[in-house]
C-alpha cells in the first residue's frame, strides 16, 4: 500500500536525557503521562496519547496512516538539525542537569533550568524543541507556542515546525490560529492530505462547515473509500463534518476489525449519537469502560464533542473512565469542571475550577473556563478581567476579543462590542463568524436594516455560510420582512439537500419565521419537519414547537411539547429548565420561567445563575405589575445572591432595577455607585445611573453626570497615528475604540438634551429624541420619553402608535401599556356630565348672583385628541334678590382642529332658550373662538375673540347687558421650575362701556409630580371707560347708568400657591386620573383691601370609562365673597 507525506503526532514527545557529556542514553517521556489541554470550544484534534498496539508498525500489517514512530525511537521530531552550537563546560552541566531533572520527572525543574540554559545558547534550536515539548507536557501551551515560534524564526520554510506549532494550537483550543497554520502547509505541500484532514476538521469544530466542505472537496476527495488507510482518515472528518450516516460504515468496520481499540469505538459512540441510536450509543460507552483503560486520549476528546453536542450526562460518564484511571489527571478535571460549567451545574464547577487554579492557573483553557464561569454566574468584572489580561499578553487572540465582545454586548456595552469585533478581520478564520455576531449586536441596538446589511455582505462573500444566512433571517424576521426571510431559508433548504444538520437549523429558523408572521399551524409543520433530524433537539426548537402549538389553540399540546423536550433532550435537567427559562424570558414570558427556575432551584438551592435569572424573572413580573407577593420580590432574590457574593454585576445591576421599578430610586443610585466602584469604564451603568437621578428629580446631578460621562468620551474627530504604536494594528484597534466611543458620545448628548429640555421646552427635546432614536433604535428610554411629547401636545394619534411601536419591542412594557390605553382613551368617544354652582355677594350689591349651570355633553373624536366635535344639552339658571329665577336651556356646540405641527383652532357657540322674556336676557348666540399657535422658540400665544352675558345681578339680566371682545395671551417657560405670561382683554358693553384688563404673573415650581408645589405671583389691572367704583355706601342699582363694578386704574396683587399630589403609582401623560390639591391664595388692591382665597380639587379614574373631577373654593374679603364649586364626570363608549 502506498503511503502518503504525513507529520508526527505532537503526542509522542521523546526527550533525551544525558548520562555523561560524551554517552547518552535515550529517555523516553510516556506520552500517557503528559496532561495535554482541554479545548475550550471543540474535540481536541490531537491523535493519541499513547500508541495503540494494535496500530503499532512493529505490531501489525496495517500501514501507518499517522506516521506513528516506535516509541524506542531515540529522535522524536524529524526537522533538520542545525550543527550543535558551541558550549563550554557550565553549559553542558547545564544542560545535562535540565535532562536528568526530566529523567527523574522533576517536570518544574527541568523547565527552570532548560529555560536558564537557552538563555545562555539561544540559537540551540535543538535544545529548544526539547524546552518547548516539555512545556506542552507540562500545559504550558503559551510558553510552548512562543518557543516554536522562535525556532520558526531560523527555519521559515519547515513545514514539520509548522505542524508541531499547529498541533499545539488545537491543544490549547486556539482554533483560528491553528487554521493559519494548517494554510500555510497545504499552500506548500498540497498532498499533506493529514494536515488537510485536520484543516476540514477543525473548520468543523467551530461550526464553519462551508469552508470545511471546500477543503474536503480540494483535498481529500480524491481519497479512496476502499483503502482502509484511507478509510482511517475519512471516518473522523466526515463524523466532525456531520455527515454520521457516510462515516458509519467506515466506523462500523473498523470497529468491527479493532473491537478492542477505544478509539474507534468512541467515535462510533459519537456517530450514534448524530444518528439518533441513542440507547446504541449508551451501551456502547458501558463497553468502552473495558477497552483499553489507560488510553485516555480517545475518550477526552469524545467528552469534547459530547459537550458540542449539549449531551452532558454522556459527556461526564465518559470523563468518569478517565479519571477512574488517573484520578489526577488535570486535564481531565478541567473536563469536569467544563461539563459541569456547559450543563449549568456552576456550584460544583466553581468547587471544579477552585482545585485546579494552582496546577492549571496559566493555561489558556483553564483561564477561558474561569471567564465562562464568571459571566455564567453574573460575575462580569472578573470575566472581563480575565479576557483583558489574555488580550494584553496577545493583542491578536480574536477568540478571547470574540468573546469580549459577547461580553459587553451582555453586558449592554454595544458600541464596545461593535468595536471589539470589528477588529477581527474578515480575512482570519473567525472573520465571518465576528460579522455575523456583529449582527446581532445590532439587532440588540433595534438596528435590524445595519445588522441585514451586514450578513448579506457575509454571504456575499460566503454565500454558504449556514451562520451568515442564520443572522440574516433573524434581522428580516426583526424587520418584519417575514417573505425575505422564507425566501432565504428556502433557498438555502433546496440548494443544501446533502447537508441535512444544515437543512434542519434553517428549518428551525422558518418555522420560528411562520411563527412570528402569525402563521402556528404552518409554524408546527415546519418545527416537526426540523426536529426529524436528532442534532435538533434543543431547548429553542421544543421551545418554537410548545409556542406553535399554544398559540394554534392547542395548550395541551404546547405543554406536551415542552415535557418532550425533557424526555427526548440529552443531559440533566438543570441546562434544560435553564434555558427553557431564559428563552421564557426573550418573549417576557416570565411565568413560565419563573415555574422552571423554581424547579432547578428545588435541586440546587445555591445555584447562582437560576437565582440571577430567577430575580430578572421577578423583575419582569414587577415592570408588568405582578409584583406584589412577597414571594416574588426580586430585591430578596438578588439579596440572597449578594450575600455570599458581594461584588456580582449582574445582581447589583439587577437589585438597582428592582428598585427603579419601586420607584426607590435613591436606594437604586446607591446600587450603581457599588457597581461603577467595581469598574470604571462600565459605560452602560453611569448613564443608567444618570437618567435614575433624573426620576429622582435630582436635575442638576443628572446633568453633571450626564457631563462626567461625556467629558470621558470624543465629541469629535481627532488624529490617530496608526503607524506609531509597536503595531500598526494598535493605531487600527484604537481607531475602532475611538469610532464606538464617538457613536457612544453622541447618543449621550442627545439623551442628555431631550432630558435638560422635556419639561420645558418640548420642541427641542423632540428633535433630540428623534435623532435619538435613529442613532439608538433599541434605546426605549427615548422611545418612551418621544411618545410622552407627542402625547402631552396632543399627538394623539403618533402617541398611540409609538407606544405600540415600543410593545412591540418589549412586551410587558407597563408604562407604554398604560399610556397606550390613556391615548386611546382620549380618542374615544365619551359623554361628559359638568355640574357647577357660583354665590356672589359684595361690592353693595353691585355683585349679587348665584348662578347653576348642569350641561351634559357629547365629545366625538375626529382623530388626535384636540380635533374633536362635541354636542351638548343643558340648563343654566341665575338667581338673585327681588326676581324671579331666570333658566336657560342650552344648546352647545364645540369644536377643535389642529393645523399643522403648531397651531390649534377651536370654537365654543351656545344657543341659550329662556323660559320667559322680561327682566331676562335676549337670545343670542354666544361663542368663544380661538387660535392658538406655539412658536419655535416656545412662547405659546393665545387669540381669542368672544361674546358672552353679563350676569352681576338683576338689573344686568334686566337690562339684557353682553360684551364682546378679544384676548389675547402669551405664556413662555423659562426653565424647569419657572414660567411667566401676559394676557390682554379688550371688550365692549353693550351700554357702551369699554373696558380693558391685563395681567402679569411669573410662577416658580419648588418640587415637580407627585407632588407639585408652584408659588404664583401675579398683577391684575382692570379699567373702564365708565367709571362706577362706588362702594361702600348703599346704592340704588336701578338708577345707575353702570350698574355694576367698574374701576377707572384698579389693581391687585396676589400671590398664589398650589399643591397637587398625584397618588397613584403612575402619574406620567396618559395615566389614570389619581390625585388632589389644594390652592391659597392672599390679595390685596390699589384700595388697601385684601383678600383670601382657599380652593380643595381631586380628580380620580374609578376604570378606563368612567372617571370624575371635583373642584371647590371660595374667596372672602371686605369687599367681595365667591363660592364656587363644580363636578364634571365622564363616561367613555366601550
Amino acid at each position: 500500500m502506498r503511503l502518503r507525506s504525513t507529520h508526527t503526532p505532537w503526542l509522542t514527545l521523546l526527550l533525551t536525557a544525558a548520562c555523561t557529556p560524551t554517552e547518552q542514553k535515550p529517555v523516553v517521556v510516556e506520552s500517557a503521562q503528559i496532561p495535554f489541554a482541554a479545548s475550550a470550544q471543540g474535540p481536541f484534534a490531537a491523535s493519541e496519547r499513547h500508541l495503540p498496539s494494535s496500530l503499532n508498525p512493529a505490531q501489525t500489517d496495517l500501514p501507518s496512516r499517522l506516521a506513528l514512530q516506535d516509541p524506542t525511537m531515540p529522535v522524536a521530531l524529524r526537522i533538520p538539525q542545525d550543527p550543535t552550537p558551541p558550549r563550554t563546560d557550565e553549559q553542558e552541566l547545564l544542560l545535562r542537569s535540565a535532562r536528568n531533572a526530566v529523567a527523574l520527572e522533576n517536570w518544574s525543574e527541568g523547565i527552570s533550568l532548560f529555560g536558564s540554559y537557552l538563555l545562555q545558547v539561544p540559537n540551540d534550536h535543538a535544545v529548544r524543541m526539547e524546552y518547548a515539548g516539555l512545556l506542552v507536557h507540562e500545559g504550558q501551551l503559551s510558553r510552548a507556542r512562543e518557543a516554536f515560534e522562535e525556532i520558526r524564526l531560523g527555519r521559515p520554510e519547515d513545514l514539520d515546525l509548522r505542524r508541531r506549532l499547529a498541533d499545539v494550537l488545537i491543544i490549547g483550543g486556539e482554533y483560528w490560529s491553528a487554521m493559519e497554520e494548517l494554510e500555510a502547509i497545504l499552500t506548500q505541500d498540497p498532498n499533506d492530505v493529514t494536515s488537510a484532514a485536520m484543516l476540514v476538521r477543525v473548520y468543523a469544530w467551530v461550526k464553519d462547515f462551508e469552508r470545511a466542505q471546500q477543503v474536503y472537496d480540494r483535498y481529500l476527495r480524491k481519497l479512496d473509500p476502499s483503502d482502509e488507510q484511507d478509510q482511517l482518515l475519512l471516518a473522523p472528518v466526515l463524523l466532525d463534518m456531520q455527515r454520521p450516516s457516510e462515516a458509519l460504515i467506515y466506523l462500523q468496520r473498523l470497529h468491527r476489525n479493532y473491537p478492542m481499540e477505544v478509539e474507534w469505538a468512541a467515535n462510533l459512540v459519537f456517530c450514534y449519537l448524530q444518528t439518533g441510536d441513542r440507547e446504541r450509543a449508551h451501551r456502547l460507552v458501558e463497553e468502552m469502560a473495558r477497552l483499553q483503560t489507560h488510553r485516555t486520549q480517545p475518550r477526552i476528546r469524545l467528552v469534547d464533542q459530547l459537550l458540542l453536542a449539549k449531551n452532558y450526562k454522556l459527556a461526564m460518564q465518559v470523563n468518569r473512565q478517565v479519571l477512574d484511571v488517573s484520578p489526577a489527571d488535570p486535564i481531565a478535571q478541567l473536563m469536569s469542571a467544563r461539563i459541569l460549567l456547559e450543563a449549568y451545574d456552576v456550584s460544583a464547577a466553581r468547587d471544579a475550577l477552585a482545585r485546579l487554579d494552582k496546577n492549571l492557573g496559566s493555561l489558556r483553557a483553564f483561564q477561558l473556563a474561569q471567564a465562562r464561569y464568571f459571566q455564567l454566574t453574573g460575575r462580569w468584572v472578573d470575566a472581563q478581567g480575565v479576557y483583558q489580561s489574555l488580550l494584553i499578553k496577545r493583542p491578536n487572540d480574536y477568540e478571547v476579543r470574540l468573546l469580549m465582545a459577547v461580553l459587553r454586548r451582555e453586558k449592554g456595552d454595544a458600541e464596545y462590542s461593535k468595536a471589539d469585533l470589528r477588529k477581527i478581520p474578515m480575512s482570519h478564520p473567525l472573520g465571518p463568524r465576528a460579522r455575523v455576531e456583529l449582527s446581532n449586536t445590532l439587532v440588540t441596538q433595534g438596528r435590524y436594516e445595519d445588522a441585514a446589511s451586514v450578513c448579506q455582505a457575509v454571504l456575499a462573500q460566503r454565500p454558504n455560510y449556514l451562520e451568515g444566512v442564520l443572522g440574516l433571517v433573524r434581522a428580516h424576521v426583526k424587520l418584519k420582512a417575514y417573505a425575505q426571510a422564507r425566501a432565504t431559508c428556502q433557498r438555502f433548504i433546496d440548494g443544501h439537500g446533502n447537508d441535512p444538520l444544515a437543512v434542519a437549523q434553517v428549518k428551525l429558523a422558518l418555522a420560528r419565521t411562520h411563527l412570528l408572521a402569525g402563521n402556528a399551524v404552518l409554524a408546527t409543520r415546519t418545527y416537526r419537519e426540523a426536529l426529524d433530524s436528532p442534532l435538533t433537539y434543543t431547548p429553542e426548537a421544543f421551545y418554537g414547537l410548545a409556542s406553535a402549538r399554544m398559540k394554534g389553540g392547542n395548550r395541551d399540546g404546547g405543554e406536551m411539547a415542552l415535557m418532550s423536550s425533557m424526555v427526548l433532550a440529552t443531559g440533566e435537567d438543570i441546562r434544560l429548565r435553564v434555558e427553557l427559562a431564559r428563552l421564557s424570558l426573550g418573549d417576557y414570558a416570565w411565568e413560565r420561567a419563573i415555574s422552571e427556575l423554581k424547579k432547578v432551584l428545588d435541586w440546587q438551592p445555591d445555584n447562582t445563575m437560576a437565582l440571577v435569572l430567577l430575580g430578572e424573572a421577578f423583575n419582569q413580573k414587577l415592570k408588568a405589575g405582578f409584583g406584589s407577593d412577597p414571594d416574588s420580590d426580586p430585591v430578596r432574590v438578588f439579596t440572597k445572591i449578594l450575600a455570599r457574593d458581594p461584588n456580582n454585576s449582574r445582581a447589583l445591576l439587577g437589585r438597582a432595577r428592582a428598585f427603579i421599578i419601586r420607584h426607590e430610586f435613591a436606594k437604586a443610585i446607591a446600587e450603581y455607585d457599588i457597581l461603577i466602584a467595581q469598574d470604571a469604564s462600565y459605560t452602560y451603568i453611569k448613564r443608567e445611573r444618570a437618567r435614575t437621578l433624573y426620576w429622582n428629580q435630582e436635575y442638576d446631578a443628572s446633568l453633571e453626570a450626564y457631563d462626567e460621562l461625556l467629558a470621558g468620551l470624543p465629541t469629535g474627530a481627532y488624529p490617530i497615528d496608526v503607524f506609531g504604536s509597536a503595531s500598526p494594528d494598535d493605531g487600527l484597534r484604537a481607531g475602532m475604540d475611538f469610532e464606538a466611543e464617538l457613536e457612544l458620545s453622541e447618543g449621550i448628548r442627545l439623551e442628555r438634551e431631550a432630558k435638560m429640555n422635556m419639561a420645558w421646552r418640548p420642541m427641542i427635546a423632540k428633535n433630540a429624541l428623534e435623532q435619538l432614536v435613529v442613532v439608538e433604535p433599541a434605546n426605549l428610554e427615548a422611545r418612551f420619553d418621544l411618545a410622552q411629547l407627542h402625547h402631552r401636545e396632543g399627538h394623539t394619534r403618533l402617541a398611540a402608535q409609538s407606544y405600540e411601536d415600543l410593545i412591540s419591542q418589549v412586551s410587558g412594557h407597563k408604562e407604554a401599556e398604560i399610556a397606550l390605553q390613556g391615548a386611546e382613551l382620549d380618542i374615544r368617544p365619551r359623554f361628559e356630565l359638568n355640574i357647577s354652582t357660583e354665590d356672589r355677594n359684595g361690592r353693595s350689591g353691585l355683585a349679587l348672583m348665584h348662578e347653576s349651570q348642569r350641561l351634559g355633553e357629547f365629545i366625538f373624536p375626529m382623530g388626535d385628541a384636540m380635533d374633536f366635535f362635541a354636542v351638548g344639552l343643558g340648563q343654566r339658571t341665575y338667581s338673585a334678590p327681588g326676581i324671579a329665577p331666570l333658566t336657560a336651556n342650552i344648546l352647545s356646540v364645540r369644536s377643535s382642529k389642529r393645523l399643522g405641527e403648531r397651531t390649534v383652532v377651536r370654537g365654543a357657540f351656545e344657543a341659550p332658550h329662556y323660559d320667559r322674556s322680561d327682566d331676562a336676557f335676549d337670545e343670542r348666540l354666544l361663542f368663544d373662538i380661538g387660535v392658538k399657535h406655539r412658536t419655535f422658540n416656545e412662547i405659546v400665544v393665545d387669540v381669542n375673540v368672544f361674546s358672552d352675558n353679563v350676569a352681576e345681578h338683576s338689573e344686568t339680566l334686566a337690562r339684557d347687558l353682553h360684551r364682546s371682545g378679544a384676548r389675547f395671551g402669551v405664556t413662555k417657560k423659562h426653565s424647569r421650575a419657572v414660567d411667566y405670561g401676559a394676557s390682554l382683554m379688550f371688550s365692549d358693553y353693550s351700554d357702551e362701556n369699554a373696558h380693558f384688563e391685563m395681567n402679569l404673573f411669573a410662577a416658580y415650581e419648588f418640587s415637580p409630580a407627585p407632588q407639585t408645589l408652584r408659588v404664583l405671583t401675579k398683577i391684575d389691572t382692570l379699567d373702564f371707560s365708565k367709571k362706577n367704583d362706588n362702594i361702600g355706601t348703599e346704592l340704588d342699582i336701578p338708577a345707575l347708568d353702570i350698574p355694576y363694578f367698574a374701576p377707572s386704574g384698579y389693581s391687585i396683587f396676589s400671590t398664589q400657591i398650589d399643591w397637587r399630589h398625584e397618588f397613584g403609582e403612575y402619574w406620567f401623560t396618559g395615566s389614570p386620573d389619581m390625585w388632589y390639591g389644594a390652592t391659597g391664595r392672599l390679595a390685596v388692591d390699589n384700595n388697601g383691601a385684601g383678600y383670601t382665597e382657599l380652593g380643595v380639587q381631586a380628580g380620580y379614574d374609578f376604570s378606563q370609562w368612567f372617571g370624575m373631577r371635583l373642584n371647590s373654593r371660595t374667596l372672602r374679603s371686605s369687599e367681595i365673597d365667591v363660592t364656587a364649586s363644580s363636578f364634571l364626570l365622564t363616561i367613555r363608549w366601550p
